[in-house]
């Protein structure tokens, strides 16, 4: 069953805001659970090397490779988070190197399996209209992890002449988008912001699935100003 949501650029509403809301306490989830716990763990290894330096100068080397390693850990915990936020790649190279750089980061996250396509010349856009389909697709890729069930992904970006097509596809569960809208369930509010955040772009998304049958997210974004203004390709 397919579902579309028609272009236009209505302001902000509750769907949105859920959405940013959601993303704000997942990142506060993580810094929490991730670098904030190892960061505690750090001051209690200095504490023990300040002690060790006063009683047992021996055992201090291995203390402080110990603390190293958890520096070192400590330090790619929080460039996950970095990365998660704002890739480098999307500001210095465009959507294209930005999204093969996620891909390759979420397939080690969830053993995922993730193909992405290419048609057309790539360009680069406004930075409005990148960092909206990097969060689209990044969005969609995290609702496959949470919900679908599946084993491989499969985005597609065609470069048209007046605006950039994305997909986002699944084998996974799939579900009855009618329903879900019906009944607002909280797992995939998330999707309607990806409603609202490809409308604030002058766009429209689809939704084709059903259950059993896997999901196919598509977008479509008009390039030709509006939301974002075009650049030459760096």
């Amino acid at each position: 069953m397919a579902e579309t949501v028609g272009g236009g650029r209505p302001g902000p509403n509750l769907a949105i805001l859920r959405a940013q809301e959601e993303e704000r306490r997942r990142v506060a989830r993580e810094l929490h659970d991730g670098p904030a716990q190892l960061l505690a763990n750090v001051v209690l290894r200095i504490d023990v090397c300040q002690r060790l330096a006063e009683q047992d100068p021996k055992r201090l080397k291995g203390e402080l490779q110990q603390l190293k390693d958890l520096l070192r850990l400590t330090l790619q915990e929080v460039r996950q988070v970095i990365f998660d936020l704002r890739p480098m790649a999307l500001d210095d190279l465009g959507l294209v190197p930005a999204l093969r750089a996620y891909i390759q980061e979420y397939q080690k996250r969830t053993a995922l399996q993730v193909e992405l396509t290419v048609h057309g010349a790539e360009r680069r856009l406004g930075p409005d209209l990148e960092v909206g389909l990097f969060r689209l697709v990044q969005e969609a890729l995290t609702n496959v992890h949470r919900h679908a069930r599946a084993s491989r992904a499969e985005i597609t970006v065609e470069w048209c002449p007046d605006e950039v097509k994305v997909t986002v596809a699944d084998n996974g569960i799939g579900f009855d988008p009618a329903q879900v809208q019906a009944s607002g369930h909280k797992g995939h509010f998330g999707l309607r912001g990806m409603a609202e955040r490809a409308a604030l772009l002058g766009g429209r998304l689809a939704i084709d699935s059903r259950p059993g049958a896997g999901t196919r997210i598509a977008v479509a974004i008009p390039t030709g100003g509006g939301a974002g203004h075009e650049g030459e390709a760096g």
